[in-house]
């Protein structure tokens, strides 16, 4: 019996012997695939990746841009603008006056005195000596010292209304009286009148009425 025992034994270790082959060389090719760490590396570059040489040349370095110093300049100079010239003042316009003469300034006078003082007559009355002219402050200035002038007086224009305007107007009966609220247009009157004068100072040789008086008996 002992032998049948020991034979036994021996046939299974055989066995067991037998089963670790078959395992050891089921797992022999599949050790070979995995990546050997003791093999030297394949010396060939791959196709797929090309070796990269670096180049032996270095790339150059971007050069600094110099900003060049600023040139001394000179102080600044505050430009000097030429004085602007005064407008010249305008000469004032002549206003209108009325220049009245002394008795006994002949005419020819009278033009000689107002073309001195630069004044333009525009209007004239002969026989009262009188004047319309346009002058100006200086005209005036000269006239005044002229003796033979005898008034400067501004000329000023004065409208003649249709209806009286003085609020006292009904309070004086003369105006009415004589149709003063009915003179104020053009009148043309016709014929002529004789006015005398009830006055024994009358002056029948002086200049002024010599020509309108006339001989009048009872």
């Amino acid at each position: 019996m002992f032998g049948t025992v020991g034979s036994s034994l021996r046939f299974r270790a055989l066995t067991l012997l037998q089963a670790a082959l078959i395992v050891g060389s089921l797992f022999a090719p599949m050790a070979s695939l995995g990546a050997d760490p003791t093999a030297s590396p394949d010396p060939t570059p791959s196709a797929t990746a090309p070796a990269t040489t670096p180049d032996p040349t270095p790339a150059p370095t971007a050069t600094p841009s110099v900003t060049p110093a600023p040139a001394p300049t000179d102080p600044a100079v505050a430009p000097t603008d030429p004085a602007p010239t005064p407008a010249p003042t305008p000469a004032p316009a002549p206003a209108a006056y009325i220049i009245t003469f002394a008795v006994g300034t002949s005419a020819a006078t009278q033009s000689a005195i107002l073309a001195a003082a630069g004044a333009i007559s525009d209007q004239a009355i002969p026989q009262l000596r009188m004047h319309a002219v346009a002058l100006t402050d200086a005209g005036i200035a000269a006239l005044s010292n002229d003796p033979a002038v005898t008034r400067i007086e501004v000329d000023l224009v004065r409208a003649a209304e249709a209806a009286p305007a003085d609020p006292g107007y009904a309070t004086q009966w003369a105006l009415s009286t004589i149709g003063w609220d009915l003179a104020y247009d053009t009148v043309n009157p016709a014929g002529g009148a004789v006015v005398a004068l009830l006055d024994t100072g009358v002056d029948a040789s002086h200049p002024d009425p010599a020509a309108q008086l006339a001989t009048v008996r009872d």
